[in-house]
């Protein structure tokens, strides 16, 4: 596999990890007992939206439509200021 074939493999299993329902499969073998999710950290997340981008951009995607695909969805959707984030992504 190339560099950037390892790349996108990575941020593939990346993605998965981070927006697998853990919370929902705990539940259904736990027999419903609670738990708290765990939120990645925003370096994570950030540094899991900048990947997306340059995979998204490389493909001739832009700005906008991207901050709108993925403002959406999970993790970003669960930070604060999803939109900003992503932005800023595009940005840099």
């Amino acid at each position: 596999m190339s560099t950037d074939d390892i790349s996108q493999l990575s941020t593939v299993l990346s993605l998965l990890e981070s927006t697998f329902p853990v919370e929902d499969a705990y539940n259904r073998l736990g027999q419903d007992e609670s738990h708290s999710p765990q939120l990645p950290s925003a370096p994570e997340v950030e540094g899991l939206a900048s990947v997306l981008w340059k995979v998204h951009k490389a493909n001739g995607g832009n700005a906008e439509e991207f901050v709108l695909a993925m403002a959406s969805i999970e993790p970003f959707a669960l930070t604060p200021t999803p939109t900003e984030l992503l932005w800023k992504v595009t940005n840099d």
